[in-house]
């Protein structure tokens, strides 16, 4: 098939690009490109960065929490811990400046996304990883309760 077209006696072609494609079953991705898909609920994306930010925000608990004993804040990302420890309203200072502890959802993304490990296995992994840590802060009972204790 021809990908070019006439307008008044000038020949003009067609660029060609990715495009979206989508049916009914909601496939996401490109022609080039097949669609990404979260290991956990099967749901489709266009592009690998959007499942991992999926899986953090959807299926892993958050591991991030503010060192100060008295504050409940939790998260999933560093700069988000260090945004909200510069607005100083936490309360008194940690007793030791080793109790600031950052549990990094990255350690087991990777096995995730690479290895196939399903997220319940590689999150039952994390949580004992860092689950004493936690439970020594007194910060356990703000994990997600689809993961438990």
């Amino acid at each position: 098939m021809d990908n070019n077209f006439v307008t008044a006696g000038n020949t003009v072609g067609i660029s060609t690009h990715q495009t979206r494609t989508s049916s009914d079953s909601g496939l996401t991705g490109t022609a080039n490109r097949p669609p990404v898909l979260c290991p956990e609920c099967k749901k489709q994306f266009g592009h690998r960065q959007d499942v991992r930010r999926h899986i953090l925000s959807m299926h892993l608990p958050c591991w991030i929490f503010c060192p100060y004993p008295s504050c409940t804040w939790r998260g999933t990302r560093t700069y988000a811990l260090k945004s909200h420890l510069d607005r100083n309203k936490c309360g008194p200072s940690p007793e030791f400046e080793h109790q600031c502890q950052i549990y990094d959802t990255n350690l087991i993304l990777g096995w995730i996304l690479q290895d196939d490990i399903p997220v319940q296995v590689a999150a039952s992994y994390a949580l004992d990883f860092v689950g004493e840590r936690a439970r020594e802060l007194g910060k356990l009972e703000t994990w997600c309760d689809l993961w438990g204790r």
